[in-house]
């Protein structure tokens, strides 16, 4: 972004009505990008803390490291950024801390560089704008790049839910503005990164062929689960709108639906119930030894190796088991 454009014309360049669009028409970027798997999940990892520990989705943003040579940019890792958002939806970020993490990073890898931005978002908003001018004006990044990673994708989306914009300034109605512009990308690996994405992706620890085939078996119900729900919320949706008025009553359906109900299991008895909670809590009570089982093993495991590692130091014959 040319310095030019900011100071006097921010407020303009910013200003909400009127506003032209945030993506730039029939335009496409001209930026070769590739996106190291470490920067996807440490997004992914970025988003999913920031839940946990608020109780609700929260968006979330953080700077994006690489390098650059030309029209190629390879993005290769990243860090979280605190941010105060205030009422009217901007964003202030405390730069002194900014800077800070910068320096530590280049100390380690000094050829890497601020190549822009990410945020967990669904879509690009008003004041994204502003967060790529304020890296500008700080001399951090002059033309970020920004990655939206959307946390909640659909459920039949098979590529990653990533993408990528590229800041240009471009004159709408004689005014130059700031506009953002698609930009495709690769996903490139080395075989230090494939390493540690295998071993984040294995279920479990030992990776026996049991766990696993209980693992995949758990996955599949999880998915037929989740396909009932939507298929429910659909029949009691379609019921909503007969009784509203939307949908004109169909008898033929009904009567397919109350034949359906008919067949389902009582589940609100008392012995159903009894029954219910003996299998939860054996289940439970299974789990737990389970735990305590692997624990001890594991225990048992460092015991033997410490002594072994201490055998010849030992005197007396004594042993720490």
């Amino acid at each position: 972004i040319n310095a030019e454009y900011m100071g006097k014309n921010k407020t303009e360049m910013s200003a909400p009505h009127n506003a032209p669009p945030l993506i730039a028409a029939n335009s496409t970027g001209k930026t070769q990008l590739t996106i190291h798997p470490m920067v996807v999940l440490n997004i992914s990892e970025h988003f999913t803390r920031a839940r946990a520990q608020a109780g609700h989705a929260e968006r979330v943003i953080g700077a994006i490291l690489g390098t650059q040579e030309g029209s190629k940019a390879d993005l290769s890792n990243s860090f979280e950024l605190a941010f105060e958002s205030k009422p009217n939806g901007d964003i202030t970020f405390n730069f002194v801390l900014f800077q800070a993490k910068i320096e530590g990073y280049k100390k380690n890898f000094p050829k890497l560089e601020v190549l822009g931005w990410y945020s967990s978002s669904i879509a690009l908003v008003d004041n994204d704008v502003d967060v790529c001018m304020q890296l500008a004006e700080q001399k951090i990044c002059e033309n970020p790049l920004v990655l939206l990673l959307n946390p909640f994708p659909r459920p039949d989306q098979r590529d990653l839910p990533i993408s990528v914009y590229e800041t240009e300034v471009h004159v709408v109605d004689d005014k130059p503005v700031i506009q953002f512009v698609p930009i495709s990308y690769q996903i490139q690996s080395q075989e230090a990164e494939r390493i540690g994405v295998e071993h984040i992706a294995q279920i479990s620890r030992t990776g026996d062929s049991a766990t696993r085939t209980s693992m995949d078996n758990l996955s599949r119900l999880a998915d037929a689960v989740k396909m009932l729900d939507i298929r429910i919320d659909s029949l009691v949706k379609y019921l909503t709108d007969v009784q509203s008025g939307k949908v004109p009553l169909d008898q033929v359906v009904l009567r397919q639906l109350a034949s359906l109900c008919n067949h389902l299991p009582v589940l609100s008895t008392p012995m159903f119930e009894a029954d219910f909670l003996k299998e939860y809590n054996d289940i439970l009570l299974t789990t737990y030894l389970a735990g305590m089982t692997k624990g001890s093993t594991v225990l048992n495991q460092v015991l033997d190796k410490f002594n072994f590692a201490y055998d010849s130091h030992r005197r007396g014959g004594y042993s720490f088991i």
